[in-house]
C-alpha cells in the first residue's frame, strides 16, 4: 500500500507580503495553492489513492476570508475529481478555539474526509489511528483509549501534535505541554507521521517523522528543503515503512546584503528582505516584486534651532519667539506679542 502525507499548509492571505487583488485573494494564497495542487498532482501521477493532511490547512482559527476557504474547498474538491482519497485531520490553527470542538471545515465533508476526533480508519486492510490537536497532552489518553478498542496489529499513527525534542523552524510555536516520544507507544505501529512542528524531521531509533510545512512561510522558518512524504508499506518478514520526502520548488524567505542581491540576483519567486541599503537603492528596489523590506540608512533629519520654541524658555519668551517664527511681517510683531501678553495674563 501507498500513501502521501502533508500537513500545515497554512492556506491565507498574508497580506503583510503580499496584495490584495481583484478576487479578494493575494499572491501568496495562490502560492500555497499552487504548492498543495503540486502534491496532488505528484501523488496522482505515481498511482496514488490517498492522501492524507496532517493539520492546519488553514492560517487563522475563526476568522478567515470566504476567499480563502473558498479556495481550499476549490483545491480539495480538484483533489476528489482527480480521484484521490484525500483525509484532513484538525489542526490547531483550524479550531475555531482552544477547546477545539469547532473547527473551519463543517462544509467540505462533501469533497473531503474530515477527522475532528480521535478516530480508527481502516484502510485496505490497515488500522490509521487519526490524532487531531489537543492540547496539554489530551492526545496521550486519547491514544490509549484507541489502541485499547484496536484489534489489528497493523497500525499507522496520522497526528497533529508537540513532541518534545523536536526542532521548531520559528514560524511555528511549542505546545503548552509537548509529548514525549515514549507516549506515542510507537511500538505498536509500523510508523507513525506528525504535523504542527513545521521542520522536517526525522527521530533517531523511532519509526516516527514530522513531515514539515510543505514550504517555507516567513523569514523564521529555518532552511531546509520542503515539501511532502510518499509512504509504502511493505512485508518484509513483517510490516515496515519506506519514506520518501519529495521536494517542492516553492518560493523562500531570505535575508541578505543589497550588494549580494544586485550582484547575484535570485530566480525565480522569493521573499527577500535587503540589508544595507543606501537611500538611493532603497528607492531602486521598491519595485522589485521579489522585496519585502529592505533595511539602511534612514533619512537625516535636520534641525532648525532659530525655529525650535526650547520647553525651558519663560512663557513670555516663548510667545516672542513663536511670533518671531510664525510672522514674517515685522511690522506686526508688536501688536502680537502684546495680544499673547495679554492672553497669558488674562
Amino acid at each position: 500500500m501507498k500513501f502521501s502525507v502533508c500537513a500545515d499548509l497554512h492556506y491565507d492571505l498574508f497580506q503583510n507580503i503580499s496584495m490584495l487583488e481583484n478576487d479578494l485573494l493575494s499572491t501568496r494564497a495562490r502560492e500555497i495553492d499552487d504548492t498543495f495542487k503540486q502534491i496532488i498532482d505528484s501523488t496522482c501521477s505515481k498511482g496514488i489513492k490517498y492522501l492524507f493532511i496532517l493539520g492546519d490547512a488553514l492560517h487563522k482559527r475563526n476568522i478567515r476570508s470566504d476567499a480563502i476557504n473558498g479556495l481550499l474547498f476549490r483545491r480539495l474538491k480538484y483533489a476528489k475529481e482527480k480521484g484521490l482519497q484525500t483525509y484532513l485531520l484538525v489542526g490547531n490553527h483550524d479550531q475555531a478555539h482552544v477547546a477545539g470542538n469547532v473547527h473551519g471545515f463543517e462544509t467540505f465533508t462533501e469533497v473531503v474526509r474530515v477527522v475532528d476526533k480521535p478516530e480508527i480508519i481502516t484502510i485496505e486492510g490497515f488500522d490509521f489511528l487519526f490524532l487531531p490537536f489537543e492540547e496539554y497532552k489530551g492526545s496521550k489518553k486519547s491514544l490509549e483509549i484507541l489502541l485499547s478498542n484496536c484489534k489489528n496489529p497493523n497500525r499507522v499513527l496520522l497526528a497533529h501534535a508537540g513532541i518534545q525534542g523536536a526542532v521548531l523552524s520559528g514560524f511555528d510555536h511549542q505546545s503548552a505541554e509537548p509529548l514525549t516520544v515514549e507516549d506515542l507507544q510507537l511500538d505498536k505501529f509500523i510508523s507513525g507521521y506528525l504535523g504542527h512542528y513545521h521542520m522536517p524531521q526525522d527521530f533517531p531509533e523511532h519509526p516516527l517523522s514530522y513531515i514539515g510545512s510543505p514550504c517555507q512561510h516567513s523569514l523564521q522558518d529555518k532552511v531546509a528543503d520542503r515539501g511532502f512524504m510518499i509512504v509504502e508499506l511493505k512485508l518484509d518478514g513483517k510490516w515496515r515503512a519506506y519514506n520518501s520526502r519529495i521536494t517542492l520548488d516553492t518560493p523562500t524567505f531570505v535575508e541578505m546584503p543589497v550588494e549580494k542581491y544586485l550582484n547575484s540576483p535570485l530566480k525565480g519567486k522569493h521573499y527577500v528582505k535587503i540589508t544595507g541599503c543606501s537611500r538611493l537603492q532603497a528607492e531602486m528596489l521598491q519595485s522589485d516584486p521579489n522585496v519585502m523590506s529592505t533595511i539602511g540608512e534612514k533619512a537625516a533629519t535636520v534641525v532648525d534651532e532659530e525655529k525650535v520654541i526650547q520647553p525651558e524658555l519663560c512663557w513670555s519668551d516663548m510667545i516672542e519667539k513663536f511670533v518671531r517664527i510664525s510672522e514674517p511681517n515685522l511690522r506686526k510683531h508688536k501688536r502680537l506679542k502684546k495680544m499673547g501678553k495679554e492672553f497669558l495674563n488674562g
